[in-house]
């Protein structure tokens, strides 16, 4: 079931789930009485990345409205981890650079192109 959206990278509304269809969460997902999902993929680029998983005890599938605010909430969600992942990477690099600074017994001069 996720893994059709996640080959595919476009919203799927799945009206009824099952065991059958996703043995791992199908069997709680019935138990508790929800029987509809609705997945998105949230993208980072090209790629999909994540998946985000709508359950209910019964919804129809989303209108024209409502599928153009889900898929802006993904994509805000996206830039969101994109932008955590480019400042843990900056982080990282100041880390390694403070470093070498520190324990070069030399100068350093840095060209700025």
């Amino acid at each position: 079931m996720l893994g059709e959206v996640w080959q595919h990278g476009q919203s799927t509304c799945f009206p009824q789930i099952s065991e059958e269809l996703d043995p791992q969460r199908g069997k709680q997902a019935v138990k508790e009485g929800l029987c509809t999902s609705h997945v998105i993929p949230i993208r980072s680029g090209d790629r999909v990345s994540y998946l985000l998983e709508f359950l209910s005890h019964g919804m129809a599938a989303p209108d024209g409205d409502m599928q153009a605010m889900l898929e802006s909430l993904c994509a805000q969600v996206a830039q969101f981890i994109d932008r955590c992942r480019d400042e843990l990477r900056v982080r990282q690099f100041m880390t390694e650079f403070d470093c070498l600074f520190k324990l070069s017994p030399d100068g350093f001069v840095v060209f700025n192109t």
